[in-house]
């Protein structure tokens, strides 16, 4: 595979996954929602990580704090 690849893999994964958290959002399914969302940033995350990286493997974290910090994006307050 290569980096691309791993990038559109972390990508269509995520937009499964938010596609599943909005039914769950539907059915008013909230916990279940919040858990899906929290995937579909994770997952974007990594692709970021894979394209700011030399790896096409991201580190096996869900801290997505973590993976911002080994890339290019910038977390701003609300």
């Amino acid at each position: 595979m290569t980096k691309h690849d791993h990038i559109l893999y972390w990508k269509e994964t995520a937009e499964e996954d938010w596609l599943a958290a909005q039914d769950l959002l539907q059915t008013k399914r909230y916990l279940q929602c919040l858990f899906w969302a929290h995937l579909v940033i994770e997952k974007l995350s990594k692709a970021h990580w894979v394209q700011d990286n030399a790896s096409d493997h991201p580190p096996r974290i869900h801290n997505i704090l973590k993976l911002w910090q080994q890339t290019t994006l910038q977390p701003t307050p609300a």
